[in-house]
């Protein structure tokens, strides 16, 4: 039994875990955090991490070999994958009340379901997310 979940995951954190231009300390301490923690994401999350790493392997950013190794290492994460069914209007109204695509929508409305943080670098993302009084995951601080 997986424990209870404590933030969602936006796939921006997700890509500093696969890109080396893009890895930064937000996107690491996550990463850490993983080992400890579950991390809740819609399923769109998997579509869209496959839909980069597929345009990543077409525009030779990454090997074919990197982006499959980018994959089995996020299928060994803590992520657990909540199926938001809804319909396509609610996503649009969603996407309108937030001012957010409705893929981003999506983020916003698992955390205000689940009362959750959220780990994002989308600044779009953030900035809805603190208008609409979702808070942003941050890494604990560890004493020494």
């Amino acid at each position: 039994m997986m424990e209870s979940p404590e933030f969602v995951l936006d796939s921006s954190v997700a890509l500093g875990w696969m890109f080396e231009d893009e890895r930064d300390e937000y996107s690491g301490a996550v990463l850490r955090q993983l080992s400890e923690s579950v991390a809740l994401v819609p399923w769109l999350w998997h579509s869209e991490v496959g839909n980069i790493l597929a345009n990543a392997v077409k525009y030779s950013r990454i090997t074919m070999a990197a982006a499959a190794q980018a994959l089995d290492n996020a299928a060994d994460l803590r992520i657990e994958t909540v199926s938001l069914n809804e319909h396509a209007g609610f996503w649009m109204s969603r996407a309108l009340d937030f001012k957010l695509t409705t893929y981003d929508a999506q983020y916003l409305e698992l955390a205000l379901r689940r009362q959750l943080p959220l780990a994002s670098k989308d600044k779009d993302l953030i900035t809805a997310a603190q208008l609409h009084g979702v808070s942003l995951w941050k890494p604990a601080i560890r004493e020494i």
